[in-house]
């Protein structure tokens, strides 16, 4: 049944990129997995060196892309689930849509619900290096997953078997996650900001977690990066922020966005955990260009848009943040869908700070499947709504093509336009911008 599910995978996989059909990135895993329900840890011996995993709620597709390229520019096979795919479905097609025979190292994105599912299919030989990078817990389809503290139990109970040949990469700003490496066997290294200059002046609406994972009392931060990320401790039960393993002084991200140097710092921890040199690393993130959708650079009809994926409070706030502090500023569009990758929960955008755009001059569109639910967001959000509206300064439209157009034509030269969306809506307006989806 093994060289059957083989056969059909590829072939799947082959035919639906070879009619356009997708990237072939989940249904010919979901066909193999349908035939052989063990097929994961028979595959897993074509990978030589390493699997490096990395779950987290944001930041997973660019620093899974970061450790993946420099890796390649040491000359190193990998295998990687470049399309976004990361349930266990995605990651077993990745096998089947690269016709390697063996790589060097695997690393994949995973969904922070299915982490514990995708790790019980992961057996290690003595040869082979299992790396676990856990980024962060912040809300996120709710509809589907529940709010954090349901994610960080079933992540702490799997995690709790791992042995000391597993290295555990941990972002310590995070308590749930700080947490969970005091409580494994696993070989333990942190990562965090050490910048006060990054500190909000004030803790986010959308802050996910104030309260000791320990002891369930309050903690206290001496300040906060975004949502409950920052310095922090317990005053009762006397859980502490984790010493740092590697800190932000210590790399200079490619990308705009705080959360883009916590994306950089665990790449840069995983790639000299492997054993690639610090020069090497550094030449490598000069060099590295964003995933599609995640600080993506595209130019359209002369225009110069940068893309954002922005799919929960934390995100948007984040997106908010990248726009008003870069010195590109232009135009934005902001698109919310409630398709089944969005979630279709929407209640969301309720603690999205978007009062941030009350003194942001310049045009806003807004657009996607549930349109109508972010105007109404945005004209609570806003004080000069109705004068913005009266001067072409603010409007909503249904047809996405429309809205892209108008868009367009709000940049002026020199300007940059920025998009906002959930994750169907940046794939739908990727597809206009630059006549494809994904890859």
């Amino acid at each position: 049944m093994y060289l059957i599910a083989i056969f059909l995978g590829r072939i799947i996989s082959y035919i639906s990129r070879l009619f356009h059909v997708g990237a072939g990135a989940t249904w010919s895993g979901e066909i193999a997995l349908w035939l052989d329900p063990h097929i994961p840890p028979k595959l897993l011996p074509r990978i030589k060196k390493g699997i490096i995993i990395v779950a987290g709620t944001n930041g997973k597709t660019t620093t899974t892309l970061m450790i993946k390229k420099i890796l390649e520019d040491q000359g190193f096979s990998v295998l990687h689930n470049e399309s976004g795919a990361n349930l266990l479905n995605g990651i077993v097609s990745s096998f089947f849509s690269d016709h390697r025979d063996t790589y060097d190292y695997a690393v994949f994105e995973v969904d922070e619900n299915s982490l514990p599912g995708v790790l019980r299919h992961v057996t290690m030989k003595k040869s082979q290096k299992l790396c676990i990078v856990l980024l962060n817990l912040f809300r996120d389809q709710l509809d589907r997953y529940g709010e954090v503290d349901t994610i960080a139990e079933k992540w702490l109970k799997t995690l709790k078997d791992l042995t000391k040949n597993t290295e555990l990469i941990i972002n310590a700003d995070d308590p749930h996650l700080a947490f969970i490496g005091k409580q494994v066997n696993a070989t333990v290294s942190y990562f965090g900001l050490d910048d006060k200059t990054y500190y909000l002046s004030k803790m986010q609406h959308a802050t996910d977690t104030i309260f000791c994972p320990s002891c369930k009392e309050r903690l206290t931060f001496s300040g906060a990066y975004f949502s409950h990320l920052g310095d922090w401790e317990c005053t009762k039960c006397g859980f502490t922020h984790p010493k740092l393993t590697f800190t932000s002084s210590s790399v200079t991200s490619p990308i705009e966005g705080v959360y883009n140097i916590y994306n950089t710092l665990a790449a840069t921890l995983v790639l000299e955990t492997v054993g690639v040199d610090k020069k090497q690393i550094e030449k490598g993130l000069k060099n590295f260009t964003p995933a599609f959708g995640r600080m993506e650079e595209v130019f359209y009809r002369g225009k110069k848009i940068k893309i954002l994926l922005s799919k929960n409070p934390t995100g948007f706030n984040e997106s908010l943040r990248t726009v008003l502090s870069s010195k590109q500023k232009g135009p934005m569009l902001l698109l919310l869908n409630d398709r089944i990758p969005d979630g279709t929960d929407v209640s969301w955008i309720w603690d999205v700070d978007f009062e941030l755009l009350d003194n942001y001059h310049y045009p806003l569109i807004i657009s996607g499947d549930r349109v109508y639910d972010m105007a109404l967001r945005i004209k609570y959000g806003i004080t000069n709504y109705e004068l913005r509206m009266k001067h072409d300064a603010l409007f909503y439209e249904k047809d996405l093509k429309k809205a892209v157009d108008r868009f367009i034509s709000k940049i002026k030269e020199g300007e940059t336009g920025w998009i906002l969306a959930t994750y169907s809506a940046m794939l739908d307006v990727r597809k206009i911008l630059t006549g494809k989806k994904i890859l």
